[in-house]
């Protein structure tokens, strides 16, 4: 075990007795995580709870991998990665109790059980005061009862170990008190995900200062377990709403007015979290106005780390999960598994029999992601269309795990995957379904148009940020003055004679103004094609054109 301290009877917190219980608490929090991600009332866009913790915490961690003993600086590396790699509502939470420990801890080269103490009323005015509703029964009252348990053991005289089990026993009874405080928790039968992903950090720290094993048994029984609440997501999947879009991001810097800036981002939601340090902004918002809440913090500086999440695909996934469960249907033969980017192009795939996975916009599926999705199939041979170059890795990944034949069509875009699922018969033999597929997808030319990121040279070009640029099948080619003339003179340059029809899905960003006059640009200078016009919904690009 490594050191807690050097104060006599482990009475300090040094650096590397921090970093240790950090580590502890990610390992027994990793051991649990599935539990977590199925206590969700509403998994949107948190559904996955146990997961966004863990991510965030083990960002933290990997930042103290090699860090010095000095535990003001053990805590602020942790509490500055925990920021960056925040993922949703309750990482963001995680992340800004992290920051408030950092606060209390940032005077001290070791820290007593007084001044552990301090570090938690900081770290419960972090959290309290980076929710722009706070809300009783959920981990900011887990925090809570933390805080007040260790202020509790500074007056009677506790050692570090004796007050870390007493706050570990007041984290694990405001879990259980959960349902208690919000009705929608005990109406489902469940305890708040989040207040019990913490409560099982802290319960993994103790465990490493009683010299206890981090691997979990597994057994769902324990006594006393706060997670024996749990009666699964069934009941709560019925209750689910459509709200919107989990929008979050990181921007480098901080508001002037820290309180003007929440009370604009407010406005346009529910669910914010704002969190900062000295230098970066962490923000997570649920909003139908994803675009206004990301140039509010333009004002602030660049964006990193953009995600932008329909809800409304998330709370279909979930029901389709439930669904599946409940189907006692015999394992089928064949099913076709697309990744698409939005649920709009989703419903492409799926007239013509396919199952999409939806990414959100800009993310890209884990191999956990698609492994469930294949899984969830029941197939025996499941045909898997990446339709994108950058999913390959992560399919062939699912190939190598999965219990059925997985057979990876290499579609490189959502132009290329169409064609494949259109090509597909259900009398033919895998093996002829992979040659037709994978031909058909082969004849597709794909344009897809969207602004330049950055200044760059193309071909002794110069390109500025801004710009908007076409790719013919991922090469760019063509800059212009306007969207439509970009894709309008990438098609002339990508046309072949063979090619009759064109398939273009529009943006988010393009209305039907726009694409209109795309359409008739189109008729003028690239005539006799046949065209169709889908309102895909993607994010990064205006318009993603398939011609064939």
């Amino acid at each position: 075990m490594e050191q807690l301290g050097t104060g006599s009877s482990g009475s300090h917190l040094d650096g590397s007795g921090w970093a240790a219980l950090l580590r502890a608490g990610l390992l027994w929090l990793a051991a649990h995580e599935s539990r977590i991600n199925h206590l969700n009332v509403f998994p949107v866009p948190d559904g996955d709870t146990g997961s966004n913790m863990r991510l965030t915490l083990e960002a933290a961690v990997r930042a103290i991998d090699h860090s010095p003993d000095s535990l003001s600086d053990v805590a602020t590396r942790a509490a500055d990665a925990a920021l960056m790699g925040a993922r949703g509502n309750s990482g963001v939470i995680l992340s800004l109790v992290l920051e408030g420990l950092r606060q209390g801890l940032a005077p001290c080269q070791q820290a007593s059980v007084r001044e552990f103490a301090s570090a938690w009323e900081a770290a419960q005015r972090a959290a309290y005061g980076g929710v722009a509703q706070p809300r009783e029964g959920t981990m900011l009252t887990a925090v809570r009862a933390v805080a007040a348990a260790w202020d509790e053991q500074v007056s009677a005289g506790a050692s570090f170990a004796e007050a870390f089990a007493v706050a570990v026993a007041a984290a694990d009874a405001a879990v259980v008190e959960t349902p208690l405080l919000l009705p929608v928790l005990r109406d489902n039968g469940v305890v708040d995900a989040g207040a019990a992903g913490f409560a099982l950090i802290l319960g993994g720290m103790l465990r490493h200062l009683r010299g206890e094993s981090l691997i979990s048994n597994g057994d769902p029984d324990r006594q006393g377990d706060p997670l024996l609440t749990v009666t699964g997501i069934d009941r709560a999947a019925a209750a689910l709403d459509d709200r919107g879009y989990c929008t979050s991001y990181l921007v480098s810097g901080v508001p002037d007015d820290p309180v003007a800036f929440r009370a604009d981002l407010e406005r346009l939601g529910t669910s914010l979290v704002v969190a900062s340090t000295l230098s970066a902004t962490k923000v997570h918002l649920h909003t139908e106005h994803p675009g206004h809440a990301l140039e509010l913090g333009l004002h602030l500086g660049e964006l990193r780390r953009v995600e932008v999440v329909n809800m409304r695909d998330q709370v279909a996934e979930v029901r389709h999960e439930v669904a599946l469960r409940t189907e006692a249907a015999d394992e089928r033969e064949y099913t076709l598994v697309a990744v698409v980017p939005t649920a709009e192009i989703g419903r492409v795939f799926e007239s013509y029999g396919a199952i999409a996975v939806c990414t959100g916009g800009f993310m890209n599926p884990s191999v956990e992601d698609l492994l469930k999705a294949v899984e969830s199939a029941r197939a025996k041979t499941v045909y898997l269309l990446p339709n994108n170059s950058n999913v390959f890795a992560a399919a062939d990944r699912v190939r190598e795990r999965s219990s059925a034949r997985v057979v990876v069509i290499p579609t490189r875009s959502i132009s290329q995957g169409v064609a494949a699922v259109i090509a597909f018969l259900a009398d033919r033999s895998p093996d002829r379904n992979v040659e037709a597929m994978t031909a058909a997808s082969g004849r597709v030319v794909t344009v897809e148009i969207t602004m330049s990121s950055r200044a760059t040279v193309v071909d002794g070009r110069e390109i500025e940020a801004g710009t908007p640029i076409a790719l013919i099948d991922g090469q760019l080619t063509v800059s212009a003055s306007t969207v439509e003339q970009a894709a309008v003179e990438a098609l002339v340059q990508a046309r072949r004679d063979e090619h009759s029809v064109l398939t273009v899905f529009a943006g988010q960003d393009r209305g039907e103004e726009d694409v209109e006059n795309l359409r008739m640009a189109i008729a003028a200078n690239v005539p006799d094609l046949e065209i169709e016009v889908v309102q895909g919904g993607q994010l990064v690009y205006s318009y993603i054109i398939g011609m064939e």
